[in-house]
């Protein structure tokens, strides 16, 4: 019943949403030679994606930090992020020296560390943990967002090679797989791990030109924006899977509003039209998450405990909400906070200046 559900709602997406992918070009292209990159390429991870999580399980709103994981918990996600990182530095080096020749080094060694890694196949494995499958969702993720970037700068200079292309499409296939079944009207904690797994999922169908992976995201996005809870006489809507965080609940949903944001504006950008409640809704969780921060006092009717600070690359969100919506006052009060240094996170890709620019302009 539950993969009835899924194909359904997502055949009802297709049917009323026209989303149009990238017009696809010559997409293959030959990988850059070992020799032209100086740093060696990791060892692919080809192993079990078992990886304990961080947080206490015994305590159900997930705030509660281990002493410690396991080395092979930890050995994983070193090795996975040791590589997803390398690829973002390495992206966002050369998008800062594209004239240089240490920035010529770092390009090629974008394609060289992706070429090595697709040709194993890494990261694809069945054997998966609940936290396991998040990381690849995360790897996915990071790794879309950065070639999406580097196509949007370099247009027809820059395209994937066969191998690579597929090797996305397999960790795409991978994480539809992990997550689609969350969907399910019955599944209760719906929350930031699927809207990660669609902007994970969207971004990777405009990079190979796949519009079904487009298509799949909507009803993630949609259920999202349905799940924001209105309060203050509809100023502000919040997450309650977020909220629920107890005193990372600020954390966690500005940890949310990464996604949601990316994945509103790069699906606004493909064809799909919110609606005007889905805008609504994602201006009140804007509204929210930027006074949780600036005016805590303001929003205590549904958080009543102290938060912990939210660290700046977390509100990298307002870089795409910003340029799309320059006049809102309270973002702009949080970007001016933070003297605009929100930029950078690695798991949405890097930098976002390249694709967006100056936030303050509003041209995209």
């Amino acid at each position: 019943m539950r993969r009835l559900f899924i194909l359904l709602v997502t055949s009802m997406a297709v049917g009323c949403t026209h989303v149009v992918a990238d017009s696809p070009g010559s997409s293959a292209h030959r990988p850059a030679n070992a020799s032209e990159c100086p740093k060696a390429v990791p060892e692919p991870f080809t192993g079990p994606l078992i990886v304990e999580s961080k947080y206490v399980q015994e305590d159900q709103s997930k705030s509660t930090l281990k002493a410690r994981r396991s080395e092979q918990s930890e050995e994983v996600q070193r090795r996975i992020e040791g590589f997803t990182k390398g690829i973002v530095r390495f992206a966002d080096f050369y998008l800062n020296n594209v004239q240089s020749r240490k920035g010529l080094a770092a390009r090629a060694c974008v394609s060289v560390w992706l070429e090595a890694w697709a040709e194993a196949d890494a990261l694809t494995t069945d054997e998966t943990s609940k936290t396991g499958v998040a990381v690849r969702k995360w790897a996915l993720a990071s790794l879309s967002a950065t070639l999406w970037k580097l196509k949007h700068v370099e247009g027809v200079r820059w395209s994937l090679s066969e191998a690579q292309s597929l090797w996305l499409e397999h960790l795409a296939d991978k994480v539809i797989a992990d997550y689609g079944n969350r969907l399910d009207p019955e599944f209760s904690y719906f929350n930031n791990h699927d809207y990660w797994a669609a902007w994970s999922v969207a971004v990777t169908g405009v990079v190979v030109n796949r519009q079904d992976y487009l298509r799949w995201s909507i009803p993630f996005y949609q259920r999202a924006m349905g799940q924001v809870t209105t309060f203050a006489g509809g100023r502000y809507g919040y997450l309650p899977n977020e909220l629920a965080r107890k005193n990372l609940a600020a954390n966690y949903t500005h940890y949310a509003l990464v996604p949601l944001v990316l994945l509103s504006d790069i699906l606004r950008k493909h064809g799909y039209v919110p609606s005007p409640e889905e805008d609504r809704k994602l201006d009140q969780l804007v509204s929210f998450s930027v006074q949780i921060i600036l005016q805590p006092r303001s929003v205590r009717e549904v958080v009543t405990g102290p938060q912990k600070d939210v660290p700046n690359y977390k509100l990298a969100w307002l870089i795409p909400y910003l340029n799309r919506y320059p006049d809102h006052a309270l973002a702009m009060a949080l970007f001016a906070r933070h003297n605009g240094n929100v930029d950078g996170y690695s798991q949405a890709g890097g930098k976002l200046r390249p694709v967006y620019g100056d936030v303050t302009s509003g041209s995209y």
